[in-house]
């Protein structure tokens, strides 16, 4: 599956988020199963685990910490607001030279346009 779609399909309220960003600061936090399963179910968290049982399968502890796909979520996500915040910062800042460098003109040629009508009549 294609990175970016996978990043765009992920929406976070804020209590996830907060959760989310506290564990990112202290990594192997302890959580409820009831708190973290929506984050889990969206492969932003993993659970540590303590060794393998007689199956080969992990043991997972009630500590978690944030998976990779998180990591390229917070990358995508802060690009994503840095291109929102030139788009737009650039189309008001470019409107308003436009603005004053045609004005600046127009004063400018207004003695030399007035100059030339009345020549010309």
């Amino acid at each position: 599956m294609d990175r970016k779609s996978l990043c765009d399909k992920i929406i976070l309220t804020k209590s996830e988020k907060r959760l989310l960003h506290r564990i990112s600061k202290h990594p192997h936090m302890r959580c409820s199963r009831e708190e973290i399963w929506p984050l889990y179910e969206m492969d932003l968290v993993r659970p540590d685990t303590e060794g393998v049982d007689a199956f080969n399968a992990p043991i997972p502890k009630d500590t978690y910490c944030v998976s990779e796909l998180y990591q390229l979520y917070q990358s995508y996500r802060t690009e994503q607001r840095f291109g929102l915040m030139l788009k737009s910062l650039w189309l008001p800042i470019v409107v308003s030279i436009i603005t004053n460098l045609s004005t600046d003109g127009i004063q400018w040629l207004w003695p030399l346009i007035r100059q030339w009508l009345a020549s010309s009549l």
